[in-house]
């Protein structure tokens, strides 16, 4: 089994519980650890991951800067854990040449929407 080098962001005590639980883990090399992105920035410029873990004990309002990591570093997955839910949000960005054509294939291969069928009720 291939291991996966992984990068865990969080300031809480639960952050550093998955930090040290993956640590154990055979599939997963944890790489290292910041506080927030923002001081993840520095790390991911000089070293190659595979996966990025943010891990909150809840939804923290100043954790939403995804956009720039997802700018920066298109393809790789973010993984959203939370000790609040039972679920993990995989996180993924792709980027393509900017043009009408590109933007209407895309939009042609997205899945149905969740949402779609609530607010046709409304």
């Amino acid at each position: 089994m291939r291991e996966h080098r992984a990068f865990i962001i969080g300031s809480s005590l639960f952050a550093e519980t998955l930090k040290q639980l993956l640590t154990k883990a055979d599939s997963v090399s944890v790489t290292g650890h910041a506080l927030s992105i923002e001081e993840s920035l520095s790390f991911l410029k000089t070293h190659a991951i595979d996966v990025l873990i943010v891990a909150n004990h809840e939804y923290e309002s100043g954790q939403g800067d995804f956009i720039r990591l997802l700018s920066d570093y298109p393809g790789l997955p973010i993984l959203y854990v939370s000790l609040s839910t039972n679920t993990v949000q995989v996180i993924t960005s792709q980027q393509v040449h900017a043009s009408l054509s590109n933007l209407l294939d895309i939009l042609a291969t997205l899945p149905d929407s969740p949402h779609a069928d609530h607010h046709s009720n409304l």
